[in-house]
């Protein structure tokens, strides 16, 4: 494989998984939003003094909650205005946003009441588990669909070169002798030539002609 070709590889590569990656996202837009800032988080604290930290820990669970009933509330639209959409896809993004709505509530619970900070806590933690669950009901849903989209790819490629003209093959020119044109042509000459009461040219080449 030269260079070329390992480069055009590498790129459709990558474009293919950016393309993954994007797809992943959409259909799960909560997990995307809670992995990017679980990330960003990790590496904005790594230098902060540790009373900042403690009140970002307490901050971040509402603010991140809110941002993930708000992406979920979007999604739970868009399923509802697909007409591919059955009714567990219905349910479950329902279910995601009263869920969210709940860890939310004790998100503001735990941040602001501590006379409610137990309660908040539990609300959260039954908000998590759904999440556990929606995640896992999307991924493999994802998944299975995005496997049918390859398979689609995969049988209209094939389509596409069967339809190709396939070209015949060559077979490999024979380098040509100067002696054999001499050879070839040989017999007539020599023919010709004793018949109109010439002598034969051509030497050794003649004789060669004639000896065939």
């Amino acid at each position: 494989m030269n260079i070329r070709a390992a480069g055009q590889a590498l790129a459709t590569g990558t474009v293919f998984a950016l393309n993954e990656v994007g797809e992943a996202a959409k259909n799960d837009p909560a997990l995307a939003m809670r992995m990017a800032a679980t990330s960003l988080s990790d590496s904005l604290l790594k230098k902060v003094n540790d009373p900042i930290k403690d009140s970002f820990d307490a901050t971040v669970v509402p603010v991140v909650r809110g941002g993930i009933l708000a992406l979920n509330g979007v999604r739970a639209v868009q399923t509802f205005k697909d007409p591919e959409a059955t009714g567990l896809d219905k349910f479950m993004d329902v279910t995601r946003v009263a869920s969210d709505l709940v860890g939310f509530v004790g998100g503001l619970a735990v941040l602001t009441s501590a006379a409610h900070a137990d309660l908040g806590r539990s609300l959260m933690g039954f908000s998590y588990a759904v999440d556990a669950v929606s995640h896992a009901y999307r991924g493999l849903n994802h998944g299975a669909k995005r496997i049918k989209v390859w398979q689609r790819q995969l049988n209209e490629l094939k389509e596409e070169n069967k339809q190709k003209p396939q070209e015949p093959p060559q077979s490999p020119q024979q380098p040509q002798d100067p002696k054999m044109k001499v050879t070839i042509e040989g017999p007539a000459s020599v023919t010709r030539a004793i018949l109109q009461g010439e002598k034969p040219r051509g030497g050794s080449d003649v004789t060669a002609a004639l000896a065939m």
